[in-house]
């Protein structure tokens, strides 16, 4: 039986058109979802995942993404064949040359792993373990969405997501990234830097007590200056001692 696979997608005033020609034939269904009261993506995000009441598995994404063809489908395989709760799936636009190391630089500034995290669990490289993927492009399954409560609305802007994976592996669910270019992310503007900074001292006071976090070095991204946070453990050693598989505490 094909999992149901329910997509959630926050806009703003962006023509999602091509996201969603891309995105339709691959789902159950869509729900796009405008942010008139600019309360956020993860509020909007956890809003409307409580109407996705009979699905399998949520896929979180951007009103500028656009899928490959039979993308979803490779989301859901690589969940099976990792035993994975969480999945996300690379960008075509973060992946080429020119936009690698700015992107590298990105995922440094919150809690993506370091380099011995990386390290791939399928020879043929199909999938890799990791800290936490984004909402570009993330498949949870549904009751562990809900038995983790969805997005803490304690972040603006960022580290929702990072913090979302945490949870999960702490919950003893995986969390891994497919190999395999899933489409395209024009990618937004530059966040307000107020509010990413503040965001990013939420998530350090959030897990500093939990995980061995190393905050003292900082990288330049286009220009600016931003911190480093780095969770200084590989995915494996996040799962809680004697943690049982989350699909067991959540019976």
């Amino acid at each position: 039986m094909t999992p149901t696979v329910t997509a959630i997608m926050p806009t703003l005033d962006r023509d999602v058109g091509p996201s969603l020609s891309a995105l339709v034939p691959q789902v159950r269904d869509v729900i796009v979802a405008r942010d008139v009261d600019r309360e956020g993506p993860w509020r909007v995000f956890n809003r409307v995942a409580k109407l996705a009441t009979d699905s399998g598995w949520l896929l979180l994404t951007h009103d500028d993404v656009v899928l490959v063809p039979g993308a979803v489908g490779r989301l859901l395989a690589v969940a099976h064949e990792a035993d994975a709760a969480v999945v996300g799936g690379l960008m075509r636009s973060l992946r080429d040359s020119a936009n690698m190391g700015v992107y590298q630089a990105e995922l440094a500034v919150t809690t993506r792993c370091v380099p011995t995290c990386l390290a791939k669990d399928d020879p043929t490289g199909g999938f890799r373990s990791v800290l936490a993927v984004p909402t570009s492009l993330l498949l949870i399954n549904a009751a562990l969405w809900k038995h983790l409560g969805g997005f803490d609305d304690r972040y603006a802007m960022h580290d929702a997501d990072n913090d979302l994976c945490l949870r999960a592996w702490m919950a003893g669910a995986r969390v891994v990234m497919s190999d395999t270019d899933m489409g395209t992310h024009v990618g937004s503007a530059s966040s307000d830097p107020d509010v990413r900074a503040a965001d990013l001292r939420a998530f350090i006071d959030r897990w500093r007590s939990e995980l061995p976090i190393d905050d003292k070095d900082d990288v330049v991204v286009r220009g600016e200056r931003h911190q480093v946070v780095r969770v200084i453990a590989p995915p494996s050693q996040l799962l809680s001692s004697g943690a049982r598989p989350w699909a067991e505490q959540i019976r």
